[in-house]
């Protein structure tokens, strides 16, 4: 491992502004993917910046408008037992507990989660699906996007390097929100998934069926996919039948571009594609 130096600013003004003076620095937070990159040479940074002293950046609260705010530093294991999270959005503590084994979600967090980008990361489509916002600090000010606008490509976001993502923002769901979440891996356990969809159900007057749904899928593409195709098929529907949902789970292949890797081929991911999200429609 290089050397290098190391600070722990107590502040997020102090924390900014010390990762502009230093370009070449590495955010420390839960340090589960960083600490890996140092020890194989993959990165040297001159500055490591630790960020876990940062105050309040690891709440889990609700506010009155029913807006979730949680903190990027996190842990998925807090995360995972919230009862706020279990109670709106079972979906997104789901996700969390599947993530890495018990000691990688006790340091892991879901700012860390969202920020690696991976394609294969288990809380993304959960918050694609749930319309998060990601809030942004930076030395100017500060700016809020959609989860859906920050992953670009396989680890690669819009964040810039004097950048920290402070909060991920749930805006309140209206119509009795149900979620599922699956994924595919080797394992049931301490298994990078090959396949994940996460599908969200809500009550829409709107619609034919009184319902509008959203599909996202990982490891499937470049970056987090939202299966657009299959939800507009079941948007425009008036009823559902078990033949629909295979038929969406088809359809959800016009939207992805999976690749063959050393944890499966192409053409298993696109059939798993068609298998999940058939089933997470069945668990409505």
């Amino acid at each position: 491992m290089a050397q290098f130096s190391y600070k722990s600013p107590p502040t997020l003004e102090e924390s900014l502004k010390i990762l502009e003076e230093h370009p070449t620095s590495r955010i420390f937070a839960g340090g589960t993917d960083l600490l890996v990159k140092l020890r194989d040479g993959v990165i040297k940074p001159d500055l490591v910046v630790d960020i876990k002293n940062i105050p309040g950046l690891n709440e889990i609260r609700l506010d009155d408008n029913g807006t979730l705010w949680i903190g990027s530093l996190t842990t998925h294991r807090e995360v995972s037992h919230s009862t706020i999270i279990k109670d709106l959005y079972p979906i997104l503590a789901q996700a969390s507990g599947t993530v890495g084994s018990q000691q990688i979600r006790n340091k892991g967090t879901i700012g860390g989660n969202i920020c690696t980008c991976s394609p294969c990361a288990d809380t993304l489509p959960v918050l694609t699906v749930l319309s998060a916002k990601l809030h942004i600090e930076n030395p100017g000010g500060k700016r809020i996007l959609p989860v859906e606008e920050f992953y670009v490509g396989p680890q690669k976001t819009v964040l810039t390097h004097s950048e920290i993502l402070t909060y991920i923002e749930i805006p309140a769901i209206k119509g009795n929100p149900k979620g599922s979440y699956l994924r595919m891996g080797r394992r049931t356990a301490v298994a990078i998934a090959m396949v994940t969809c996460a599908a969200l159900r809500v009550e829409d007057s709107e619609t034919p069926s009184g319902y509008r749904f959203r599909i996202a899928l990982g490891s499937v593409a470049p970056t987090i996919v939202r299966a657009k195709t299959a939800e507009e098929f079941l948007n425009n529907l008036k009823e559902f039948t078990p033949d629909d949902f295979q038929h969406a789970g088809d359809l959800a292949l016009k939207d992805v571009s999976p690749i063959t890797d050393v944890r499966t081929t192409k053409e298993y991911r696109n059939d798993m594609v068609s298998v999940l999200v058939k089933r997470c429609l069945n668990q409505f």
